[in-house]
């Protein structure tokens, strides 16, 4: 005999996300997301002489950022003190380093030119998107850097006609689980050299009001709606061009950079370039 119907309960995916790792790692030490990133974590702050007092910081910025973005599922805006108290889950990464397991949903709607301009005054146009993958084997890894989405950074780019992505990006809204990828993800996308993001923390470049804001709203950190998390990306730029972001609204942007990670060890990664402008 059959049991109840089980509609509307949500079931943890981590199982299935793991299955992404070879067995031989998944099985017998019981690999899960938090030590994947952890993986990374470790790795960046190795090679880079980095210290966990900087990956706070950069956990800072976005839970203060997602106090401020109604849609954010964790708004408590933590301070750097309150990040290093918070209970250590796979070092180095701390629980408010760590995104939440929530659920949540976005929609985007893609048209041609005539039609976007029928349905809304502020249309924001796709300039360039492309995605890349790697492999699932992990023992050649070193978790230090985001070796294949340099690759597509500069494919993309040259799509886009962007040449100096630090200036010519106005935000940009990237997948930052684990708070270590932000990161290593803006250093694969140009924006300064390798183990330097912390600076550009540090000058306030990456803040709401600063030359390049990096996740106004929080980021995946604050906001992990299961799969809808990469589209929520994408979503948070367009609302940024459309200027309809609310308390996060970065002063008229003009180009966005949307970035999406896949995979429990990294192996996607899709960027897109939009823009409020049609040339």
């Amino acid at each position: 005999m059959y049991g109840a119907p089980t509609f509307g309960v949500v079931v943890d995916n981590q199982q299935i996300l793991n299955t992404a790792m070879p067995p031989l790692m998944e099985k017998p030490l019981g690999i899960a997301g938090a030590s994947i990133g952890a993986f990374f974590a470790a790795s960046y702050i190795r090679g880079y002489n980095r210290t966990e007092e900087d990956l706070a910081e950069i956990a800072s910025k976005n839970h203060k950022a997602a106090a401020q973005n109604p849609y954010a599922h964790l708004r408590k805006g933590f301070s750097v003190e309150e990040v290093l108290a918070s209970p250590m889950v796979c070092w180095p990464l701390r629980m408010y380093e760590i995104c939440p397991n929530s659920s949540g949903g976005v929609a985007m709607v893609l048209a041609s030119e005539e039609r976007a301009k029928e349905l809304s005054d502020t249309p924001v146009w796709v300039r360039a998107i492309d995605s890349i993958s790697n492999t699932f084997l992990t023992g050649f890894r070193t978790y230090k850097d985001f070796d294949m989405l340099e690759i597509l950074a500069q494919r993309v780019y040259s799509k886009a006609g962007i040449k100096d992505p630090r200036k010519e990006i106005d935000v940009a809204e990237v997948f930052n689980p684990y708070i270590v990828f932000e990161a290593q993800i803006c250093e694969a996308l140009g924006f300064c050299e390798k183990g330097h993001y912390i600076d550009l923390v540090h000058e306030g470049v990456t803040l709401l009001d600063g030359a390049l804001p990096v996740d106004p709203s929080g980021g995946t950190l604050c906001t992990n709606s299961g799969i809808a998390a990469s589209v929520t990306r994408h979503a948070e730029v367009a609302l940024q061009l459309m200027g309809k972001a609310g308390e996060i609204q970065v002063k008229s942007p003009e180009v966005g950079l949307a970035h999406a990670w896949g995979g429990s060890d990294g192996q996607f990664h899709t960027i897109a370039i939009m823009s409020n402008r049609s040339e």
